[in-house]
């Protein structure tokens, strides 16, 4: 226990441990024998950390969100095809386009997940920002290019992810009130 402690706390010498560790009268570990309750930047680990709960909604926009843009990967990495007009042969161009696209969504949508699982709201927020911002630009040039059937499910998917950067905006624990 001393020495997991020690390793995330590189600033702490094993000699200020107790060898044993006595219970209080409660049975619980006697608080004055353990390591200091603060942690390498000082600041106190007993007091309240405020962990920021999701709504239900915005779970669900990311999770939907971060699913499409795998499933987007997958067509690209597997039927590059799809991608173009029926008329077109996939070239060693296409397939070059294709794996940068399978790059893009995969590690848009593993960053997704992984920030909100673990709460990482900054992270978090800039991904959404990311994803909304480079699902608008897709919109654009879907328009552009006269590829009408998929510009509206791609401008509701940025729109969708920008409420939920602007929720998470209005929601940082760490501005006071």
């Amino acid at each position: 226990m001393a020495i997991g402690y020690v390793l995330a706390h590189p600033n702490t010498s094993i000699s200020n441990f107790p060898k044993t560790i006595e219970p209080d009268a409660k049975g619980g570990r006697n608080r004055s024998q353990g390591p200091p309750s603060t942690d390498r930047k000082g600041v106190s680990m007993s007091s309240p950390v405020k962990i920021l709960s999701l709504p239900w909604w915005l779970v669900a926009i990311v999770i939907f969100g971060a699913c499409l843009m795998a499933a987007g990967a997958g067509i690209a990495l597997f039927r590059p095809q799809m991608l173009i007009p029926r008329q077109e042969l996939v070239s060693p161009a296409v397939r070059v386009y294709a794996g940068h696209l399978v790059s893009r969504n995969l590690a848009l949508a593993i960053m997704l997940m992984i920030a909100m699982v673990f709460r990482m709201q900054g992270s978090l927020r800039a991904f959404v920002i990311l994803t909304a911002l480079i699902q608008v630009l897709d919109a654009v040039l879907d328009a552009i290019e006269g590829r009408w059937a998929v510009v509206p499910g791609v401008f509701i998917f940025a729109i969708a992810f920008s409420l939920v950067a602007f929720w998470l905006s209005r929601h940082d624990p760490r501005q006071t009130a």
